[in-house]
């Protein structure tokens, strides 16, 4: 029986939901595209074991989308990249990241 490898946890995005757009794109784009190069190499290893003779366009899909998603969270990754190069040396302008902070309320603060 063919299990599936170690791949990130949904929890890292759900944790990413209290920041914003772009890093939530970050984590989405790479789990979605780890899981579909998972995909891809179950295939494959079918085909190689179970049906010889059966058809790779499964294998080539899942490729293909798991470029794609990994791609996207790449160029989120790059813009987040520019959006803190761009804070830190005090450009007269900011880029938008899409912040949530507003949708969760304020933590609560301790008193000691």
């Amino acid at each position: 029986m063919l299990t599936p490898p170690a791949t990130p946890s949904p929890g890292i995005w759900i944790a990413s939901l209290r920041t914003n757009i772009a890093l939530m794109i970050v984590f989405l784009g790479v789990i979605l595209g780890v899981w579909c190069l998972a995909g891809m190499y179950i295939s494959l290893a079918r085909l190689a074991q179970v049906e010889p003779s059966g058809s790779m366009s499964v294998a080539i899909a899942c490729s293909k989308a798991g470029g794609a998603w990994l791609f996207i969270s790449a160029c989120s990754g790059f813009y987040l990249t520019l959006v803190g190069f761009i804070e830190s040396t005090d450009f007269p302008f900011t880029l938008p990241v899409g912040d949530l902070s507003r949708f969760w309320p304020e933590k609560k603060k301790k008193i000691d």
